[in-house]
């Protein structure tokens, strides 16, 4: 189906979709109502994948807290894609690495070596290549997000193993000297035990008329974890689309909806299996993919334990990730859901919101969600 009608559209669509959007823009994230409709994708693996030999982690037997968290690339891209022809690609390159992940890193491990996480979904997990034209030294460098963040987690004592890692096949294109890939991923405790990993693309993604870009899609991934001797949990990790596009589309058709749906096709509430669910999902509480969630079955960790007030906020720092006036969290989009009848929700809260006085910068655009969940039975 193509559905937008001008290849100026087209340009403004793709910023959208790389969620790299401004401060004004990123209150169009407040999703609305969608229909139901979704498939499934992506295999499992057939048999258990063992960690590297290491030390076992200790985890605690009665409790297990699991993270969300969104990176942020902190990248406009809305004037290249606008006018390629007069904007100059080195302006993202330069705005991107301005924010120092390198230092952000240091802080996000700081906070995760803190609480020990036995699994994290991490969103926007960026690599910048071949933009070495844009370098004093002509040299062309390496920016790879997941490997940052795992060696300061590394240097403050903790260590964890990717588990599985996509590349979001959105319009991150060359631009004639350098490369940027979206990407999501799923790392757990060095040592954890984990099997049937299997990740995937939504069926569900939106079209483009422009052959050069493609359709814009999101994705999955899943993996189980031994969390006691015998006893596995399902952890899946995603990252949904915004609800921009659903003002482009037929009425009453959401892209984000049926992404959820597709989601909890392919991973029910009250499968055999107790299943926790981390992501970025682009909406407030009780709207599109939210709602798919929950009336799926699924909880939302965060209002079984608190108030639903903006204590609970996690998004968007302004683009700078400066602390200026526009810099407070204005709603909740970022989630832990835990499968019905299989968890007691001790503690959730949100993670990472400190601004860091010595980089003069906050982690993120997004705060993450930390939930400490008792496994029943």
């Amino acid at each position: 189906m193509k559905f937008f009608p001008s290849k100026a559209a087209t340009v403004i669509l793709l910023f959208f979709a790389l969620d790299y959007v401004s401060a004004a823009e990123r209150n169009l994230r407040k999703g609305t109502k969608g229909p139901k409709n979704g498939s499934k994708e992506g295999k499992a693996s057939k048999a258990p994948k063992i960690a590297k030999a290491s030390k076992a982690p200790k985890i605690a037997k009665k409790t297990l807290d699991f993270l969300t968290y969104n990176l942020y690339l902190g990248a406009d891209l809305t004037p290249l894609l606008q006018d390629p022809e007069n904007n100059d690609p080195c302006d993202v390159y330069e705005e991107a690495t301005a924010l120092d992940f390198p230092s952000r890193a240091q802080f996000i491990a700081k906070d995760i070596a803190k609480a020990k996480p036995i699994a994290i979904g991490l969103q926007e997990v960026i690599q910048l290549t071949g933009f070495g034209s844009c370098r004093s030294t002509g040299e062309d460098d390496n920016i790879n997000f997941l490997d940052i963040l795992l060696e300061a987690l590394k240097d403050k004592g903790v260590e964890y193993d990717v588990v599985l890692e996509t590349s979001d096949k959105t319009p991150v294109k060359d631009f004639v000297i350098g490369q940027a890939q979206l990407r999501d991923a799923l790392i757990v405790r060095k040592g954890v035990i984990t099997r049937n990993e299997s990740k995937g693309l939504y069926i569900t993604r939106v079209p483009t008329i422009n052959p050069l870009f493609g359709d814009l899609t999101r994705n999955w991934v899943s993996a189980e974890l031994e969390v006691e001797s015998g006893k596995f949990v399902r952890v899946v990790s995603t990252h949904l689309e915004i609800d921009f596009f659903d003002s482009l589309a037929p009425p009453g058709f959401s892209f984000q909806a049926n992404q959820a749906t597709e989601l909890v096709t392919m991973f029910p509430d009250g499968d055999d299996i107790p299943t926790v669910v981390l992501g970025d999902f682009n909406a407030s509480p009780g709207v599109t993919s939210h709602k798919v969630m929950t009336d799926a079955g699924y909880i939302d960790t965060w209002t079984e334990v608190n108030d639903e007030d903006e204590d609970g906020y996690t998004c968007c720092r302004n683009p700078k990730l400066e602390d200026v006036e526009d810099s407070d969290f204005d709603y909740r989009i970022d989630y832990v859901f835990v499968s019905s009848g299989d968890f007691d929700v001790v503690k959730s809260k949100v993670f990472g919101k400190k601004f860091q006085k010595k980089i003069g910068k906050f982690n993120s655009d997004h705060a993450g969600v930390l939930s400490k969940l008792k496994l029943k039975g």
